[in-house]
């Protein structure tokens, strides 16, 4: 098998490049990953291509070169703000170039894993299954649903995998809106109060589980059959706002002496609409690889990564 993922150097993509070299002396695959801005941060570390995936053309030649038999596509923007501030440029790698992925994957044979979002959803009513009724509340939601539809247009054997907000081997504190709390409560003033939102409701996943369930739905990893195209769901099961986030990393940062200085912020002012509580529904997706989801301890998870930070933790 030979898999192309797309948004190597980000979060989840390194975390797709790390599992699978884990997987390269039991399974017969080569993945090669294509970076961009990053590129030369981890060309040393993974096997990249240096592509700009609105260069159609490039794009093109790669893929015929290399005749994938899986694009995981994880590539996009995905920050609320920016989506919102940048329309055009979101919805051209968003929604314009998971159409355009998913046509070269048809043409040489293969087919696409496209990384969407528990942002499709509103919130108003939990769990969500795979069949579920999407309706975003931003701009960011809008083209995940949107490139959902292309994908699955362009070829039913595509498959979707929604996952919620992720975390794990970040550069810095700031890469992901977890870590990005952490930061607010480790470089704050002794005294200093800190307001957390405490109004929506998270489900924090670990990016190499979300690799690990990835690489199962396209037959690598513990599971081999080849599994019908379509939507399936991935999610941490820890409930948590962000406040119960920064309580939890308080609590197992020495550093932090007075948690007692981190407020809960229950009515935070709407820069985005959000989903309140986007539960994703995990039933049909354990049914389809027939083995529980692997689930993690956020603490746990969360102390390792503050360690490869060398930020001491208690655990």
């Amino acid at each position: 098998m030979r898999v192309l993922v797309t948004g190597a150097s980000g979060l989840l993509g390194r975390a797709f490049m790390r599992i699978a070299a884990d997987m390269a002396h039991k399974q017969q695959c080569q993945v090669l990953g294509l970076a961009f801005s990053r590129y030369d941060q981890y060309k040393d570390q993974f096997n990249l291509k240096k592509v700009d995936l609105c260069d159609k053309e490039q794009l093109r030649q790669l893929v015929l070169d290399f005749k994938p038999t899986v694009i995981i596509h994880s590539a996009a923007e995905r920050n609320l703000n920016n989506c919102e501030n940048n329309k055009e440029k979101t919805f051209n790698l968003n929604v314009s170039t998971t159409e355009y992925i998913s046509d070269l994957a048809k043409e040489v044979g293969a087919y696409i894993l496209l990384i969407s979002s528990d942002y499709v959803f509103d919130g108003t009513s939990p769990p969500y299954t795979p069949d579920a009724k999407t309706h975003p509340l931003s701009f960011y939601g809008e083209t995940k649903r949107e490139s959902e539809v292309v994908a699955l247009k362009s070829n039913p054997l595509n498959k979707i995998l929604r996952v919620p907000v992720l975390y794990g081997q970040v550069e810095n504190l700031k890469e992901c809106s977890v870590t990005m709390v952490a930061n607010q409560i480790i470089n704050k003033k002794k005294e200093e109060l800190v307001e957390i939102d405490n109004s929506q409701i998270r489900y924090p996943t670990l990016v190499d589980n979300v690799a690990r369930v990835g690489y199962d739905l396209i037959g690598l990893g513990d599971v081999t059959n080849q599994l019908q195209g379509g939507i399936y769901h991935y999610t941490g099961n820890e409930k948590m706002t962000k406040y119960d986030m920064a309580k939890a990393m308080a609590s197992i940062i020495p550093s932090i002496v007075d948690t007692n200085t981190i407020k809960p912020l229950d009515n935070p002012p709407i820069t985005e609409p959000r989903p309140h509580d986007a539960q994703l529904d995990l039933t049909s997706t354990t049914e389809a690889l027939q083995h529980p989801l692997p689930q993690s301890s956020f603490k746990l998870e969360i102390s390792s990564v503050f360690k490869l930070l060398n930020i001491q933790t208690s655990l």
